[in-house]
């Protein structure tokens, strides 16, 4: 009852809901599964279709969630052969999951009974062959598929794949046949079978049949149900023949043809046979599946014989071409022309009986096509179909056929249009695709083209690759390489560079560390994941954007409250705070009497000050509290006397205001005379700008310039506080020329005159009022020269020194060609600043005429010209200046700057410049340039080494090893984008230190090394024993010391010029109990070692006692040492 009970309740499920469900007997699953067959047949093939079938129980299984049942089944009624099998999957629900067809039935082979005997043993012994090496080297494996075949009695199953290859081989090993890659457009299985003569149609006339006959089809779960199949490649049938198959064709290649047989017409197809006999192999080839035989034409029946037209009792038979007679060599058809070989060989343009009628379809250009076949035999009368299309290709990518509107890649798809627009997904002669490439996300991809015309099989590589993602800190996208990113008020470190490309793998994860420039600034971090004070992370899923911003700490009080205590300024900006709000702020400076002061406090943070001037005795002289802009305040005084004066900056409300601003100072220097009064007095000048003052009011400035013969001059006194000038022009000995009152602007002065000979001349501004007016003024010299001054070819040109050189431009076509002498390594800047003339070239060549530089517009010259240039070689230059537009002629002046920032220190390791601490001067030139310097230290001495900017802007400092391994780097440790670090040497030896700028690499200039040693290391064990400087005159210095153990002293002796006179070591009263000792010169010193501790005292050999080490040198010895005791 017990058993009853279980039974029963196995017959219950229970569904995730709870409810009961109830589950079918392994009995009624064996019914549902011969219900599913015989009301819905699987897929047995072309030769079962439409068959009924029988089935029976083979094999089942009662499994936890299903049962597995397996039937076979053969044709109804009387059947001599292997059954096939069908599996189902039904679940315990009474639901059929899976089927699969897992082998057809097989009828049994009738044998012909007249095979010879020897025909018999030779089948006997090809068995027994075939037995042992049908499933290895004869059996079914295709090349490139990774599925086994199925093997059964004459019977042979092989997967297909789209994108693989694949050969079925006969039982037999004598039938081959091979698929190409894309022969099929899904998953199939192509099932081979043995057939017998009775087994397979008629034969036409005048064949004879071998026993290569066979049937080929598909099956599968997507295969048609007739078994019937169109490949999209043709493949290749190759059959071995015997040796009487060979010999009974006469070795007569046309003799031998594979036929196959047309179910839809009812006939065979001759098709088109290679035969080598060499070999013993026939191939053809085929895109379509049925029964195939191997056939031996009758030795009489001989194709293309011709017969002649007289000939009586000639059977023959007419050829049409899609129902159009063939007549001669070629029939024309629509878009094409076949031709025809032979052409009809009997009466009435008809073929003897038997004839081989080869035919070949020639399309029209643009089209392509196709015959029912290309060879026929003239059994009968025949009609060939011949079909002609529009051409069509074939278009792939990364190798496979496109098949619609898009392509699918592991990481993506292609999109392409049109879709292929002709049968076999295929595209027609010209079409025009355009392809579109869709990554999937996190990658990126590209094809070799986005727009293909079809004129052939083409195929396109399209690939998809992983994309990285970016990270932008601050607006600035972090590069490959960098681990650092500058922003403002500071900068942000990072964990990891970015790869190559620029960007991070998906989803890694960088750290970040905010460094401020101001200590204790807050950090306010944006677009981050996590964030920690100065740390944060960002997890790269995606482009990610940060933001970081750096608060000011906590303003505090900067400046003194009382006048012992101001803060003293210059003229310029100072910054300040208040704070707290009771808080002032006091400054001085000092001022000159008669000079204007305008002092002025902008506000920052802070919203409102009040401003108050003392003298030094902190009297009262002025105040303003919001005579500035938006609350701040400003004063203008003039000084009365010369001395220190304080300005004291607080709140408006004292009880509440706090914050920060800056304090401006201005000052004016009062208008004093700065030119002579007479010709014999007077100011040298050029053509340009010069400023002068009229002060007092009586004051005359006078001038001289000299002037060239029909040169034209503009001179113009332009005003500044000066209200009204008078100008006059004299000859040498004084006698007037001209003069002008207000003929410049707004009551300046202006003369435009015209030197009648070269010489000097003279310019006199005075005031109009006499009496009353005073003020500041620039006086304009302007030189029009109309004649060349320098010469047209390097030959004839003019040698210039570093400084200004007038020139004129005359005629248009003018050349001026300039010679400088130049030092190799050192820096030129040539430019031709204009004058009237309004825009030139500049062209630099060496002393062999070659060009070295040129340049038309210089930034900031306004059509000027500027080059910038290090000489190569030391040697003589040219530089030609000549006119844009050879239509402007007029004056510039030339320019020449020259830097002699040299290097003198080798680039590499090998050529370092030995020094000592001290400071050693140095110059990065040319650009790029590396200066390396060796210096020789012991384990555990510190040093600071600072690079002090001169011309150069901004230096690297980098400390190596002997090896070249970098043990300490700094950028701007120093002053003013200079370099300094400070280090330990790590063992004694030479080290070197490299000096190199930072950023473009045009950078130059000039610095100062520095190396200072700030301590001598200590003994590792023992005691320190001495470090001091010898005194000039000494002959000797001692150290005392007291031993208990024994041991050793070493030391290292700095003296200049490297010698030492001795170096020893003492007991007691100076008796000396050393057994070794060692001296060494070095570069910079001399190394001893003193070695005490083997065997002293040898009749008491006692270690205890006091102990000297005596360093001596010669009388002018000067220089230091140390000791150190182990």
């Amino acid at each position: 009852m017990a058993e009853d009970q279980e039974k029963k309740e196995d017959e219950f499920g229970i569904t995730p809901t709870g409810e009961v469900e109830e589950w079918i007997s392994l009995e009624q699953a064996q019914v549902v599964a011969m219900r599913t067959a015989r009301d819905q047949p699987g897929n047995y093939g072309r030769r079962f279709a439409g068959i009924r079938m029988v089935y029976d129980v083979a094999e089942q299984e009662d499994r936890e969630d299903d049962y597995i049942i397996t039937l076979t089944f053969r044709p109804e009624g009387d059947y001599a052969g292997t059954p096939g099998q069908e599996q189902f999957f039904i679940e315990k629900e009474g639901t059929v999951a899976i089927r699969q067809v897992r082998s057809l039935p097989i009828p049994e082979r009738q044998r012909r009974s007249r095979v010879p005997v020897l025909g018999l043993v030779l089948t006997v012994a090809g068995l027994i062959v075939g037995v042992i090496g049908v499933l290895f080297a004869a059996g079914v494996i295709p090349p490139d598929t990774t599925e086994p075949p199925v093997v059964t009695d004459g019977q042979v199953v092989v997967a297909l794949i789209p994108e693989d290859a694949a050969r079925l081989r006969s039982p037999r090993g004598d039938v081959t046949i091979d698929l190409s890659a894309g022969s099929v457009d899904r998953p199939l299985d192509l099932v081979y079978q043995d057939l017998t003569s009775d087994q397979i149609p008629p034969l036409p006339s005048g064949f004879n049949a071998s026993q290569k006959l066979f049937d080929l089809s598909v099956a599968g779960a997507q295969a048609p149900a007739d078994g019937s199949y169109s490949f999209a490649r043709p493949i290749t049938i190759t059959v071995r023949m015997n040796p009487e198959r060979v010999e009974e064709s006469g070795r007569v290649e046309s003799n031998l043809v594979i036929q196959h047989f047309d179910e839809s017409r009812g006939n065979w197809i001759l098709l088109p046979t290679t035969v080598d006999f060499g070999a013993s192999t026939a191939r053809a080839q085929v895109d379509s599946l049925s029964i195939f035989a191997l056939t031996i034409r009758d030795r009489g029946s001989a194709g293309g014989t011709v017969i002649p037209a007289d000939t009586p009792d000639i059977i023959s038979f007419e050829l049409k071409v899609n129902g159009r007679p063939v007549t001669g060599p070629s029939v024309a058809t629509t878009n094409a022309t076949v031709n025809v070989s032979p052409p009809p060989n009997a009466p009435n343009n008809r073929y003897v009986t038997g004839t081989e009628v080869k035919l070949s379809l020639s399309p029209t250009s643009g089209f392509t096509g196709a015959c029912d076949t290309s060879s026929i035999i003239m059994t009968s009368d025949l009609e060939v179909g011949c079909s002609v299309s529009r051409e069509a290709y074939a278009l792939r990518i990364q190798g496979q056929l496109v098949r619609g509107p898009s392509f699918s890649m592991a990481e993506g798809t292609v999109t392409l249009s049109p879709a292929p627009n002709a049968p076999g997904s295929l595209y027609t002669h010209g079409t025009v695709v355009n392809l579109t490439v869709n990554p999937a996300s996190g990658f990126t991809g590209f094809c070799d083209t986005l727009a293909v015309t079809m004129t052939s099989d083409r195929d396109i590589g399209c690939t998809m690759t992983r994309q990285n993602q970016v990270l932008t800190i601050e607006g600035i996208q972090v590069r490959p390489g960098q681990t650092a990113v500058e922003v403002f008020n500071g900068v942000i470190g990072l964990s990891d560079a970015p790869d190559s490309d620029g960007g991070y793998p998906r989803n890694f994860e960088v750290t970040l560390f905010a460094l401020p420039d101001v200590e204790g600034a807050g950090i306010v971090w944006g677009g981050v994941d996590t964030e920690d004070l100065e740390f944060a992370t960002v997890q790269m899923d995606r482009d990610r954007f940060v933001t970081v911003d750096f608060v000011p700490p906590i303003e505090i009080d900067d400046h003194g409250d009382t006048i012992e205590t101001a803060t003293f300024i210059s003229p310029g900006l100072t910054s300040g705070t208040i704070g707290p709000s009771d808080d002032v702020d006091m400054f001085g400076f000092s001022a000159q009497a008669g000079a204007i002061y305008t002092i002025e406090v902008l506000l920052d943070t802070h919203p409102d000050t009040e401003m108050i001037l003392y003298d030094s005795r902190s009297n009262l002289l002025d105040a303003d509290d919001d005579g500035g802009q938006a609350g701040g305040s400003l004063l203008e005084w003039a000084a009365p006397s010369p001395g220190e004066y304080f300005v004291e900056v607080r709140s408006f409300d004292p009880s509440f205001y706090t914050g920060s601003y800056v304090l401006s100072l201005i000052v004016e220097v009062p208008v004093i005379d700065q030119h002579g009064d007479s010709i014999d007095t007077a100011t040298f000048i050029s053509p340009g700008l010069i400023s002068g003052a009229i002060n007092p009011s009586d004051d005359s400035d006078f001038f001289e310039f000299f002037a060239q013969a029909g040169g034209t001059y503009t001179i113009e006194v332009m005003l500044d506080t000066h209200p009204d000038s008078v100008l006059a022009l004299y000859d040498f000995r004084g006698q007037w020329l001209a003069g002008d009152d207000q003929g410049g602007v707004n009551g300046g002065s202006l003369l435009e005159w015209t030197a009648p000979s070269s010489g000097e001349y003279y310019l006199e501004v005075y005031s109009f009022d006499q009496g009353f007016e005073t003020g500041s003024y620039t006086l304009s010299l302007h030189e029009e020269l109309v004649f060349d001054q320098h010469g047209d070819t390097p030959d004839t040109a003019t040698f210039i020194s570093p400084g200004f050189t007038s020139g004129v431009i005359d005629p248009p076509d003018d050349l001026d060609y300039f010679r400088f002498s130049a030092q190799a390594g050192a820096t030129y800047t040539i430019e031709a600043l204009l004058g009237t003339h309004p825009d030139t070239i500049l062209v630099l060549y060496d002393s062999r005429g070659n060009g070295l530089a040129e340049n038309d517009d210089g930034l900031g010259l306004e059509g000027g010209s500027r080059i910038e240039w290090t000489a190569p070689v030391s040697g003589d230059f040219y530089a030609k200046v000549y006119s844009f537009d050879q239509a402007f002629t007029g004056s510039y002046d030339l320019f020449l700057k020259e830097d002699r920032a040299l290097d003198l220190h080798g680039g590499s390791l090998l050529g370092a410049t030995f020094i000592s601490p001290g400071l050693t001067s140095g110059a990065i030139n040319p650009p790029g340039d590396l200066d390396f310097f060796r210096f020789s230290a012991d384990a555990g001495a510190t040093y600071v080494v600072e690079v002090i900017l001169g011309t150069h802007p901004d230096t690297v400092l980098i400390v190596y090893d002997s090896q070249g391994n970098q043990l300490a780097r700094d950028d701007d440790g120093g002053a003013n984008r200079g370099s300094r670090l400070g280090w330990t040497a790590p063992a004694t030896g030479n080290f070197y230190l490299e000096v190199s700028s930072l950023g473009p690499e045009g950078y130059t200039g000039s610095y100062t090394l520095s190396l200072d040693l700030t301590s001598r290391p200590t003994p590792l064990s023992g005691f320190y024993v001495g470090f001091e400087t010898a005194s000039s005159g000494s002959s000797a210095d001692f150290i005392l010391f007291l031993e208990e153990s024994g041991g050793s002293v070493t030391g290292f002796v700095e003296i200049y010029p490297p010698h030492i006179g001795s170096a020893d070591m003492f007991n007691g009263a100076f008796s000396s109990n050393i057994l070794t000792f060692n001296t060494t010169f070095t570069e910079s010193g001399t190394k001893f070692e003193c070695n005490y501790f083997a065997e002293f005292h040898p009749v008491q050999r006692e270690f205890i006692g006091d102990y000297t080490c005596f360093i001596g040198g010669s009388i002018s010895d000067i220089g230091t040492w140390f000791v150190t005791k182990e």
